[in-house]
């Protein structure tokens, strides 16, 4: 079965914006879910940036296809931050989703 590929630990998360004590805001990072995954680095040819976001777009993540994954989520894997820049639903069969790492 293709889920026991997924052997990579993905925690999900959406930016949000808490007022602050000058009316302005501060964004953080909501942990939303965790699945099971994999993700593996693009190669040279396939790597590009995401036009929307100026972002680099280094990797690609698998799932299944129930996780409920948007663009702009940031996902958290060995300690690195990505974003997501786009979602394809495969078939109705799994995810594919396009990241790049998160500059801050």
């Amino acid at each position: 079965m293709i889920e026991d590929y997924y052997t990579d630990e993905l925690h999900f998360f959406r930016k949000v914006q808490t007022p602050d004590a000058v009316g302005s805001f501060t964004e953080s990072w909501e942990e939303l879910f965790t699945v099971k995954g994999k993700i593996r680095p693009l190669s040279d040819q396939e790597v590009h940036y995401d036009n929307k976001k100026s972002f680099k777009v280094t990797h690609k993540l698998f799932c299944a296809s129930t996780a409920e994954i948007k663009r702009g989520y940031g996902v958290r894997y060995s300690g690195r931050m990505f974003v997501v820049s786009n979602v394809d639903n495969v078939w109705e069969h799994h995810l594919e989703v396009q990241i790049g790492e998160f500059e801050k």
